[in-house]
């Protein structure tokens, strides 16, 4: 995958992730891996779970994918449901366990099986509810990456609301900001190896179709020093990655399916 620029198409326009070198990559691999997929959006129905504010859900929409997006979070969904502009798309506050993922022909669970206590039960639901086909994009942080590291005294922290407030303070000094999700209780429980995720999907039931992995130390950069975003050192440091093996980038993005017997 090519390093995403900021202006290069349409649909970042709908995504506070346009300023972002880390997110707007993130969302170009799996834009990539839908349309690697399926040649006509239109005949593709997509559930993005734990959605946030939509800053993925909306730019699917708005290449013409049918989605819908659920989070647990209702200030999210409902700052989501403010901003959409889509008739493709809908938001609901919804467990993933009340929803027929049946229906799916494609799943996206980005940057959230870090966030859930439980999240080997939450993967094998997934997969045993998979429609035959359908893809699962994942996305995940390298649990053992720099940026991953130096969050860990933050993550400890939000786990109480007063925490959550402490780190609230330390961002909005460092000009760092959260587009994910208005939801700032949000810490990160699990803290993944690659060879851990391969154990997952074998565990599962799942084979990888697509992978992309990429940046270094530049999400390090990035979500301390918000305010001194820089594109030609986010386009570097994701270059520097591109020569090291994948379990040692700080980004994954893969695009799953279950085995066929």
């Amino acid at each position: 995958m090519n390093y995403q620029v900021s202006d290069a198409r349409e649909h970042l326009h709908y995504s506070a992730y346009s300023s972002s070198p880390l997110h707007r990559n993130r969302l170009g691999a799996i834009l990539e891996m839908l349309t690697t997929r399926f040649e006509d959006p239109s005949q593709a129905y997509v559930l993005d779970i734990g959605c946030g504010t939509g800053n993925v859900t909306a730019p699917i929409a708005a290449i013409g994918y049918k989605v819908r997006g659920i989070d647990i979070h209702a200030g999210s969904i409902e700052s989501a449901r403010k901003k959409n502009s889509f008739p493709n798309a809908q938001f609901d506050t919804a467990n993933l366990e009340e929803v027929d993922l049946s229906q799916f022909d494609a799943l996206i669970l980005s940057e959230v099986l870090e966030h859930v206590i439980e999240a080997e039960k939450m993967l094998e639901f997934i997969a045993s509810n998979l429609k035959p086909g359908a893809l699962l994009i994942l996305t995940v942080p390298n649990g053992w990456s720099i940026v991953e590291v130096a969050c860990r005294p933050s993550y400890i922290l939000k786990r109480s609301k007063l925490g959550a407030n402490i780190v609230k303070l330390i961002k909005r000094m460092l000009g760092s900001k959260d587009l994910t999700t208005a939801n700032e209780q949000t810490p990160h429980v699990h803290f993944f190896r690659l060879s851990k995720l391969l154990g997952l999907f074998r565990t599962n039931g799942l084979c990888i179709r697509y992978f992309h992995a990429f940046f270094f130390a530049w999400p390090f950069w990035e979500i301390f020093f918000t305010k001194w975003n820089s594109e030609t050192w986010a386009r570097r440091d994701f270059v520097l990655a591109s020569y090291l093996p994948e379990k040692f980038r700080a980004v994954w993005c893969l695009g799953l399916e279950l085995e066929t017997k």
